[in-house]
């Protein structure tokens, strides 16, 4: 088959059989999300492997096999394998839609390098349902390369707001300004790397259509800065310039100027593919790292249990890429205080359901911080009214009736919430809130509602640990210890008596 790009014409190639292999709801796409793979919520049009079979002009036809990448709301990306063939290595996409805009879009817009090409249109066919489906080149989403060791992410902000602003001007704008929906080429030329559009959304492409800047700023732009923010690649620069131009075409010249200077998304001088290389190592030895430290582990828990069935891909990296981040703020003895507070969540506690009633104690004790009954000040007279509101009334009226009514009382709530002192600190400042849910129309608002969730958890896990240690330093806290020995020492005494 020769290689081509596609030209503005009605007709599609020769029609591909699609065959499912892997279902999505076999445990290859719970491992694909586990692992920080990036999906939508709701569960894929095919299996997350599919067999391929693209006909040839000799009329042999040739067998790919599909490996799921991830998908959106309308589409479903895989990656094409089939060693020696021409399509190996490139991304098949499969849209609900029996005809989706995006080739159409993609085939003007390449040709003015605003993304990757369209090297095959075509229907394609599952039994009896019909797609459309289209091969393009691969890029490395832009969200992707961000986390790479030697990106530089001024580089990237500007790559991505120049590649806007070129589209703008072509009449093809992106409502959805994520990095996800930007990639870099994977080449090998080591002195320029190329950014393009990945995903044109549903607008489509208007050449007799400008915008001006005022309608660019509030349709695109507010989301393009928030992105930004999301992937931690603000450039105040770009800000600064943007607000201080009136025109479109000031602002695009600029960036194009800006960027020709050093037309590079990496520190240093490194082809694309041999970045990509050297990353997919990086990565694999850094995940394996963050996601066995206490404090990622602990987001993971609270995770599953604030998105209730909505830990997906997102979640998961969000958490990582905030544990990473933690793990580098952290001192020996903080890492050493989350790894004990880790065990005494888990340490009893072997399975889904025994942890989710931890992290239901837990919400609990969120919830009557933020209760009107909750007014006492200090976090001895909340712990306190805590336990006499909400604890003493599930004691036996034994229990009740005793002397040592409120060290049960704590003894219970010390079990629940795996440890007395996350209670305490969790009545004393409460927990970071996930908002919005997935229900939201606005994905961009819960890309960065996932971010700044896993953030602030991360600040509220190193607060914790902190404040901890503080307090273990106070003479408070050697009496009650004091106390606590003493009382284990002559209980230690009764056994042995008894032996």
């Amino acid at each position: 088959m020769m290689k081509r790009q596609k030209t503005l014409s009605p007709g599609r190639d020769p029609e591909i059989q699609i065959r499912k292999v892997i279902t999505a709801t076999e445990h290859g796409l719970d491992r694909f999300r586990q692992n920080g793979g990036v999906c939508h919520t709701r569960t894929p049009d095919i299996g997350i492997g599919i067999e391929v079979v693209i006909p040839r002009e000799t009329g042999c036809d040739v067998v790919y096999y599909g490996e799921y990448l991830g998908h959106g709301q309308s589409k479903t990306a895989f990656e094409l394998h089939c060693p020696g063939e021409y399509f190996h290595g490139n991304i098949l996409k499969v849209a609900q839609a029996t005809n989706d805009m995006e080739p159409h879009v993609f085939v003007q817009a390449s040709a003015l390098g605003l993304t990757t090409p369209i090297l095959y249109n075509c229907t394609g066919r599952d039994g009896t349902k019909q797609y459309h489906c289209w091969i393009t080149e691969r890029a490395i989403p832009l969200n992707t390369f961000c986390r790479y060791e030697d990106a530089d992410r001024q580089r990237c902000s500007l790559a991505a707001f120049h590649c806007l602003l070129r589209a703008a001007s072509c009449g093809l704008y992106l409502s959805d300004c994520n990095f996800f929906n930007f990639g870099v080429r994977l080449t090998d030329n080591a002195t320029e790397h190329v950014v393009v559009i990945i995903d044109a959304g549903s607008r489509g492409i208007h050449p007799d259509e400008i915008w001006q800047k005022s309608k660019v700023n509030t349709s695109c732009m507010k989301k393009f800065w928030r992105a930004c923010l999301t992937e931690s690649a603000t450039n105040e620069e770009i800000e600064k310039m943007w607000q201080g131009n009136h025109t479109l075409d000031a602002c695009l010249l600029w960036a194009e100027q800006k960027w020709l200077e050093h037309p590079m998304v990496t520190n240093s001088t490194i082809s694309i593919a041999a970045a990509r290389i050297k990353q997919v190592a990086t990565e694999r030895f850094q995940r394996k790292e963050a996601q066995s430290t206490s404090g990622y582990k602990i987001m993971e828990i609270v995770g599953r249990f604030a998105g209730e069935n909505h830990w997906d891909a997102s979640f998961a990296l969000t958490c990582y890429r905030a544990a990473r981040n933690l793990d580098d703020d952290l001192t020996p003895e903080e890492t050493d205080t989350l790894d004990e507070l880790y065990s005494r969540i888990t340490s009893t506690r072997d399975n889904d359901t025994q942890l989710t009633d931890v992290m239901a104690f837990w919400a609990k004790l969120q919830t009557y911080r933020e209760h009107e009954k909750c007014s006492a000040q200090s976090i001895t007279e909340r712990y306190n009214d805590f336990l006499w509101y909400e604890v003493w009334p599930e004691l036996t009226n034994a229990q009740k009736h005793g002397r040592n009514w409120r060290s049960v009382a704590e003894t219970i709530v010390h079990k629940r919430a795996g440890w007395r002192f996350v209670a305490k600190a969790i009545l004393q400042t409460g927990l970071p809130k996930l908002q919005p849910s997935h229900a939201s129309a606005d994905a961009t608002e819960y890309v960065t509602a996932l971010g700044e969730f896993a953030h602030e958890f991360a600040e509220w896990l190193l607060s914790f640990a902190r404040c901890l240690l503080e307090y273990k330093q106070t003479a408070d806290y050697k009496r009650a210890r004091h106390r606590s020995d003493e009382a284990l020492e002559r209980k230690q005494r009764r056994k042995n008596n008894l032996l």
